[in-house]
């Protein structure tokens, strides 16, 4: 009988199947671990991105904004003698802080390494005029105005030299002046506790001459509460009520118009020319329109035709930088105070509101700014001008304005924050 002999294979032992079967799921762990990491850190990549084009894409608005001319004849408020005629003749530039740092809606968060403070800020607001240059159609600002509008061909007759130009699409008045406010009003969500504000852009178109608009815009017509598809027919154009004829027409500004306060859109329509303020009834003290709302005599409902620029807005912080120092500060600092003179609507060192405004000289007639003296004694200084101090007898020049916006992301739960300075 023939035995054979039964051949060896190789193979794997149950140990050694054990074993690499480990290994395997320990580099199978560690792979899975990169990814993870990988995937949070690109994660948060696109997160930290989204934050910064969201930062970037508002910043490039304000600072196209700020960049522009806000007075006549290219005129610019850090000009050596931009007061020597006194206020501009066209245009204003102005801003308001509710409060200073370290109270109400202001809080000093401390400074780093560098001794550089940080501020986040939520009753800061900017208001001023744009006057765009260059005379072609892409130069120019646009507003929603009904078909009919005298503003438009063939009812327009003289809107000035470029205006009637370009007067050529449907429902739409171009103009290249335009007052604009930048302000925020807070939302119901909240960053860890800490408010959350969505930042407007809210625009008003100037007509350059509005000495020949006809027919005139009745107010009814215009702005009539019960009819809401009239109600925004002129909310996008720098308008009130007209004083000359019992505020029974509309009466649109023109950029001269728009250096005294009266006019702007949001101001109140009382005691603001040389008289003393209107009384607060709830703190019993001259009190100051905030501008970020319509003028309640048009019944303009609250936002209309304002653009959102930002959500999650944490701090929109503007501060200023005076000729003569090294550091931007806000209104509040006594550098700036200076000029105040003791104001009775805006007192030195108190804990209200500041604000700077370059005011105006004129008189349309109606409301008369022209006996405002910057010059003149406390006793006289009733209104809002801030640019004079009686003492060294110097003019407060702007060179230039800076403004930090910092933002929320809620995937992340992390803050951006962009701060850039802009030369007036």
């Amino acid at each position: 009988m023939r035995h054979v002999r039964a051949k060896h294979l190789p193979a794997f032992t149950l140990i050694e199947m054990l074993v690499a079967l480990a290994l395997v799921l320990f580099i199978m762990a560690i792979l899975s671990y990169a990814f993870q990491a990988g995937f949070s850190t690109f994660h948060k990549l696109k997160a930290t991105g989204d934050l910064a084009a969201k930062l970037r894409s508002a910043t490039t608005i304000m600072r196209h904004d700020l960049a522009a001319n806000h007075f006549e004849a290219s005129k610019r408020l850090s000009d050596v003698d931009f007061w020597k005629n006194g206020p501009p003749e066209a245009g204003f530039f102005r801003l308001w802080q509710g409060s200073r740092a370290g109270s109400g809606a202001n809080t000093y968060e401390g400074s780093d390494l560098s001794g550089i403070p940080s501020f986040r800020s939520v009753d800061h607001m900017l208001h001023f005029t744009v006057s765009r240059s260059g005379n072609q159609r892409h130069d120019y600002l646009s507003a929603w105005v009904p078909p009919d509008s005298p503003l438009l061909p063939p009812n327009s007759v003289d809107l000035g030299p470029w205006e009637a130009r370009y007067q050529d699409c449907p429902n739409t008045f171009n103009s290249p002046w335009a007052e604009v406010a930048y302000f925020l009003r807070q939302t119901p969500d909240n960053a860890n506790g800490t408010p959350l504000y969505s930042l407007f852009r809210r625009q008003w178109l100037a007509v350059s001459n509005n000495a020949h608009i006809s027919p005139p815009v009745s107010i009814r017509q215009a702005f009539d509460a019960p009819n809401p598809p009239r109600n925004s027919l002129y909310l996008e154009m720098s308008a009130r009520p007209d004083d000359a004829h019992e505020n029974a027409f509309l009466y649109f500004n023109n950029p001269n118009d728009l250096s005294m306060p009266i006019h702007r859109s949001g101001m109140n329509p009382v005691n603001l020319a040389g008289l003393p303020l209107p009384v607060d009834p709830v703190a019993h003290r001259p009190s100051y329109p905030l501008m970020a709302e319509d003028a309640p005599t048009l019944n303009q409902p609250r936002f209309r035709s304002a653009d959102l620029l930002l959500t999650d807005v944490v701090s929109f912080d503007v501060r200023v930088l005076l000729d003569g120092n090294r550091d931007f500060v806000d209104l509040f600092d006594p550098a700036v105070q200076a000029y105040s003179s003791d104001n009775p609507a805006f007192p030195r060192n108190g804990s209200g509101p500041q604000v700077f405004d370059t005011w105006s000289s004129r008189n349309d007639g109606v409301y008369d700014y022209s006996v405002w003296s910057p010059t003149s004694d406390t006793a006289t200084r009733t209104t809002i001008p801030l640019y004079f101090d009686i003492g060294t007898g110097r003019f407060l020049r702007i060179l230039a304005i800076q403004i930090t916006l910092r933002i929320w992301d809620i995937k992340t739960q992390q803050t951006r924050q962009t701060t850039f300075v802009q030369a007036l």
